[in-house]
């Protein structure tokens, strides 16, 4: 993958059974139980597999993932070794250290559920390596990550320790250091003039950003708002030819996963990765839109990818686009080393996620009706009749499955995960259409008890086989069905895992207890138009926060 990449000084000295033991290895051979030739700053075998080589002092046993409530040689600084041309050099903590290992596994498992060697944040850490803007950005999330965790986000499910204020103290550090350099690599630097953007490192640090804020952003969303802002400006300002010339372009050379710092490409050329990570960013961006905010990388998307008949071309629309441009990303990132397995299972997938993708578009689109009003509401809602039905008969047969999974059918094959994960995603935001064109007086029909049971049917199996972390991937869902079912039953239901969830992030608390007073509210016959508008509650309820879930 990265052939001319210079390496760290050349390992020779003897390897596999023929090596030494030693008690001095790095933490990555230890903890495999494998030999370690011990040499620095990476040994022989990290070097050949393109591990990240730990060799962070420290106390405790090298298989555990939580360091120890005392004062150790572990919370002593070291070095990430060097990688590729870049100065990659972060003093890291024990704190950060635990950091990284959480963001590798556990976190990229619980985010995708792509294998987490292969997926999207093993490729953005095998960046970092090389770019201490990543790597800061990796760090605060990860650290973020581990404080709530240990401290139940103020759910009293744990008592704060020192550990936790370590992992307090390292994520605001990284995460300004990362705002620092992602004004720098914007404008703020002194050379920044005389060289191209870097757009993979920036959109991967963005994307780490936003994930970060759509989970622990503060009570007026600005933070989210300000990275999806800032990746729309990025868009339209420095990517727009590039873009336009990978998507539209009949002779296209051929891709590229990752366009390497350094890399002559004169800002011509549209990485696999920033494709992809495009997509993730649009898609969050669409969720946003619902309530209020962002927007902007959809309409840049649009305004550079435009289409001539929205409603009829669902799958020329420019995420979709983006998506089917990133189809080689994996296989072409890791080359021979990607096994056949996960090739075809991203095959498999590949339908999902493009309902995936639709969805997110399709719930822009409502977003953006809901700013309409007269005729061109009623030219709006036309247009996204048409692209319902196009989705409906693209993906009729998937939407079919996804009503006959058995609950006795757990999560352990991809496909069936993510069934349970998109499916509904579809179903809320037909059901958040609906609400719209009521509002606008467009259509009384009641809301669809066909998808309200749909999305209830595959949350109950989802938590059965993944509990309350996995139903956090269907937070919205959940609250759309909360805000408009009448069975009691479903209701109690969605708010005691609204209640459990809380543990997982800032903007879940907040929808929580923004469901709460809208029951309490419907409860007291107030009818709000036929809707249970969102804007209008929490302008009628001083103690509730802006939430993006």
């Amino acid at each position: 993958m990265q052939a001319n990449q210079p390496l760290s000084p050349r390992v020779v000295s003897k390897r596999g059974r023929n090596a030494p033991r030693s008690k001095n290895g790095c933490w990555t051979c230890r903890t495999k139980k494998v030999k370690c030739d011990e040499e620095r700053p990476r040994c022989g075998r990290c070097l050949r597999l393109q591990l990240f080589c730990d060799y962070a002092p420290r106390q405790f046993k090298c298989d555990s993932l939580i360091a120890p409530n005392k004062p150790s040689a572990s919370s002593m600084p070291t070095h990430l070794p060097e990688l590729s041309n870049s100065a990659c050099s972060i003093d890291l903590s024990s704190a950060d250290h635990e950091a990284i290992r959480y963001f590798r596994t556990t976190f990229a498992s619980i985010r995708h559920t792509k294998n987490p060697h292969y997926s999207m944040y093993a490729i953005i850490f095998n960046m970092a390596q090389r770019e201490p803007m990543v790597m800061r950005a990796i760090l605060a999330l990860g650290n973020r990550e581990l404080e709530s965790r240990r401290q139940g986000i103020d759910n009293g499910l744990a008592v704060a320790d020192g550990r936790t204020r370590k992992h307090s103290v390292s994520r605001v550090q990284h995460y300004s250091a990362a705002l620092r350099l992602m004004a720098d690599s914007l404008g703020g630097g002194s050379d920044v003039e005389n060289r191209p953007l870097d757009i993979d490192t920036i959109y991967a640090t963005l994307f780490l950003m936003v994930v970060y804020e759509s989970k622990y952003g503060d009570a007026r969303c600005s933070g989210l708002s300000n990275h999806l802002a800032g990746a729309a400006v990025v868009l339209k300002h420095h990517f727009r030819f590039p873009l336009q010339m990978a998507i539209t372009s009949p002779d296209q050379p051929s891709k590229v996963a990752l366009m390497q710092r350094g890399q002559e490409n004169n800002g011509q050329s549209l990485s696999l990765f920033s494709a992809r990570v495009l997509v993730y960013l649009a898609t969050h961006d669409a969720s946003a839109s619902t309530f209020g905010l962002g927007g902007e990388i959809n309409a840049a998307l649009n305004q550079i990818l435009p289409t001539q008949n929205p409603g009829a071309s669902m799958m020329n629309g420019p995420a979709a686009r983006l998506h089917r441009f990133s189809y080689p990303l994996y296989r072409t990132i890791w080359g021979n080393d990607y096994p056949q397995s996960e090739l075809l299972d991203d095959v498999n997938n590949r339908d999902i996620f493009a309902l995936a993708t639709a969805r997110a578009q399709l719930r822009f689109m409502v977003a953006q009706l809901a700013k309409l009003h007269g005729e061109l509401a009623r030219q709006r809602c036309l247009e996204i009749g048409l692209f319902v039905q196009d989705v409906e008969s693209r993906f009729g047969e998937l939407l079919e499955v996804a009503g006959q999974l058995s609950i006795a059918t757990d999560s352990s094959q991809r496909l069936v995960a993510n069934i349970r994960n998109i499916v509904p995603q579809y179903y809320a935001t037909l059901i958040e259409f609906g609400r719209v064109k009521r509002r606008l007086g467009l259509d009384d029909s009641p809301p669809s008890e066909d998808h309200m049971r749909n999305i209830m049917n595959l949350a109950l199996q989802m938590f059965k086989h993944q509990g309350d972390e996995a139903l956090v991937r269907i937070a919205w869902p959940l609250f759309i069905v909360g805000l408009e079912t009448s069975d009691e039953l479903h209701r109690e239901w969605i708010l005691s895992r609204f209640q459990a969830m809380g543990c997982y992030g800032k903007n879940i608390q907040r929808a929580h207890r923004f469901l709460m007073t809208a029951v309490k509210l419907k409860a007291l016959h107030m009818n709000l138009g036929g809707v249970m508008d969102l804007e209008r509650i929490q302008s009628e309820s001083e103690d509730l926060k802006l939430f993006v879930i």
